[in-house]
């Protein structure tokens, strides 16, 4: 009976607002923010740091993903290259053929501009480059030749022509060639012809290769 009575008292005390009052509080509550442009660009620049994060992220992802395919074609290759056989003795031995005729081929042009005529014989060995050459300009040349002469001590490479007198392996020699492909020296004490590939001496091995 007292709760009741203290209720009706408290409905008696409230006091009701009239209603311009609660319109007022409304449009009081409605604030307009004017955001600086520092803060505004720091706000920009924050958002796109973010998406280039996210960005970054899902490139990571792709990264990953495409790891293990890239890794299982790098590991067919690298078993490939063990397992397939070296090229044939035949194959790496016409490359190194051509790569030293390419090479003389160098050496007798630049040094035959510089010296016309002159040259009797161009020696490349461990101590480098030697030129023999003619006291006078009016040296008669055939066909250049690649002579590769080893001994015990090294081997050597000289460029000369068909016809010209030169040492090889401390033996002075005739250099000849015929219209069949065929380099002679005709020596005292040497004698060699590339048709027969036979040693000229013990210790001494010859090659030849028409330029």
């Amino acid at each position: 009976m007292n709760t009741n009575s203290h209720r009706d008292s408290a409905d008696d005390d409230s006091i009701e607002l009239p209603p311009e009052f609660i319109r007022a509080l409304g449009r009081r509550r409605e604030v307009t923010v004017t955001v600086p442009p520092a803060v505004e660009s720091a706000i920009l620049a924050a958002g796109k740091a973010r998406m280039a994060a996210v960005r970054a992220k899902r490139r990571s992802r792709t990264a990953f993903r495409l790891l293990w395919p890239v890794a299982a074609a790098a590991c067919f290759l690298l078993v490939w290259l063990v397992l397939t056989p070296p090229p044939p003795a035949a194959h790496a031995s016409r490359q190194a053929y051509e790569k030293e005729k390419n090479a003389a081929a160098i050496l007798l042009r630049e040094f035959s501009a510089l010296y016309p005529n002159q040259i009797r014989a161009i020696i490349q060995n461990d101590s480098g480059i030697q030129l023999e050459l003619a006291e006078n300009t009016n040296v008669k040349s055939g066909r250049p030749v690649l002579l590769k002469v080893c001994e015990p001590e090294g081997c050597e490479e000289i460029i000369t022509f068909g016809g010209q007198s030169i040492e090889v392996a401390g033996h002075q020699v005739t250099v000849r060639t015929d219209a069949e492909g065929r380099v002679i020296l005709d020596g005292d004490q040497l004698i060699w012809s590339s048709d027969l590939k036979r040693n000229p001496a013990p210790g001494i091995h010859i090659e030849s290769h028409r330029l």
